[in-house]
């Protein structure tokens, strides 16, 4: 397989996963005059004998834009799982109606698994665009089954990244990793959100509105520092000078919420609504520009997952989330940032 990709067969499910999944509402299946409405079918799994007739059956006997989205989970969020790489650097991730099914508030029941017939579906993206899918599809009996499922990766016109003839062989061994196997070898599991911790109804659509959210809505008095970290510290870091010379970072709720002791879970991002807020200060302690971190990332504006923006505290904006954080990400990509979603003051911790 690919290193680029990663494609994960669950018993009698197929799991497709591509880069840029563009539809996530859930379908209803359609059920003949013999079977009970209430019936989830059975795909025909005798049919997938080849690349080619799975890549039919994702896109046009069964096409994924009908599937809904992983429930409980962010639409879009960054590729990195605790062990794996493989998918970078965003995914969404959707499964068809038969795999919808088997699960219970969300979830696996315990010792089950997905059903022949289920597919994961993951849509891999860089910038927004779609470069591949990644497909799951569970038919136990199919002698190019690995662990249950057919494992494939395609290009979004067909081509073949990862054949199912591979049988799983580059993918299993992630899929096996933490919640894997409790999981039929589903690892989005590992992605879904506390309920206690929804994902903000709030878009926003402008300066102006990101503005009005940091000073009003949630204002910036109301966060906590940054944990582990001196409140006030000079604003150099490896490999950037741009926030000169002092710099206050806190953050929301929201953000804070998604640590543990202090720092984020291997592998892990922050939910969406999370805000990390500096003052770039003076010498004397006078606040000079406000520079906003806004997490949203199915927003338009976003640049890996975040709204970047500087404001002057009169709200004057001194740089706009419309650039999408061109000029600021390759800061962000040095150091720890990749494994921080791009946030480098963990770099400034204590010990």
């Amino acid at each position: 397989m690919n290193v680029a990709f990663r494609t994960v067969l669950l018993s009698g499910a197929v799991i497709i996963v591509g880069y840029a999944m563009a539809c996530g509402g859930s379908s209803q299946p359609s059920t003949s005059p013999t079977t009970p409405p209430t019936t989830v079918p059975t795909t025909n799994s005798a049919a997938i004998a080849s690349d080619a007739a799975l890549f039919k059956l994702v896109s046009q006997t069964e096409p994924f834009g009908s599937y809904s989205l992983f429930p409980n989970a962010d639409a879009v969020t960054r590729g990195t799982l605790n062990g794996s790489t493989a998918h970078q650097p965003m995914v969404r991730v959707s499964m068809n109606a038969k795999a919808l099914a088997a699960l219970q508030n969300g979830k696996l029941p315990s010792g089950g698994t997905f059903p022949d017939g289920s597919i994961i579906f993951k849509e891999v993206q860089t910038n927004g665009a779609t470069m591949i899918y990644v497909v799951l599809y569970k038919d136990s009996s199919n002698p190019r089954a690995g662990n249950g499922w057919l494992w494939a990766e395609f290009s979004p016109s067909g081509s073949v990244a990862y054949s199912i003839d591979g049988r799983g062989a580059a993918c299993t061994g992630c899929h096996s990793l933490e919640q894997g196997p409790k999981n039929d070898f589903v690892r989005t599991f590992e992605r879904q959100q506390s309920a206690a911790l929804p994902t903000p109804k709030v878009s926003i659509a402008g300066d102006s509105a990101l503005f009005k959210l940091v000073t009003e809505t949630e204002p910036f008095s109301s966060y906590a520092l940054f944990p582990n970290a001196d409140a006030v510290t000079r604003g150099t870091l490896n490999g950037s000078t741009a926030h000169q010379p002092m710099v206050r970072v806190s953050v929301n709720a929201k953000a804070l919420a998604a640590l543990q002791n202090g720092k984020l879970p291997s592998g892990g991002t922050f939910p969406d609504g999370s805000i990390i807020f500096k003052e770039i200060q003076t010498n004397g302690g006078s606040t000079t520009t406000y520079a906003v971190l806004y997490k949203e990332v199915s927003n338009p504006a976003a640049g890996n997952g975040w709204l970047w923006s500087e404001f002057s505290p009169g709200g004057s904006v001194a740089y706009s989330i419309s650039n999408r954080g061109a000029g600021c990400i390759s800061c962000h990509s040095l150091e720890q940032g990749p494994k921080n979603d791009f946030v480098r003051t963990f770099e400034r911790q204590r010990p």
